[in-house]
């Protein structure tokens, strides 16, 4: 081997030398990046879960006011039923009667907007 080929050996040498560390600092950055990245899909997922248990819980809370609002409209229209029962089965009108009925009548009359509002309402809920 002659010195032109000795001195061309080293400088391959060096360059491999330096082409190894330079990928060598690459693959660093990339594990750092790799690692920062689990990270954040690690918080992300505890913040999915998060919300997910938030979004359950207020689907809960959305349930168990449309039961209260079923139940207030059964009920509702249960008055209403009886109402008209009883209105219909009052045979003699005398004065006391009259106003009776005119307050029967008066309380259906609100009972019935009532039910139609919240029907209303939760038509526009769904």
């Amino acid at each position: 081997m002659n010195d032109f080929e000795k001195a061309e050996f080293w400088e391959g040498l060096s360059r491999l030398y330096t082409e190894t560390l330079a990928m060598k600092e690459e693959t660093q950055a990339l594990k750092e990046t790799a690692q920062a990245l689990a990270e954040s899909v690690h918080e992300q997922r505890i913040i999915a879960q998060e919300q997910s248990a938030i979004a359950q819980d207020n689907a809960k809370v959305v349930m168990s006011h449309e039961r209260r609002l079923d139940r207030a409209e059964v009920l509702i229209e249960a008055l209403l039923e009886d109402m008209r029962r009883h209105r219909l089965s009052v045979v003699n009108l005398d004065e006391k009667s009259k106003k009776a009925l005119d307050l029967s009548q008066s309380v259906e009359q609100r009972l019935e907007a009532m039910l139609e509002e919240w029907k209303r309402r939760r038509e526009g809920n769904t």
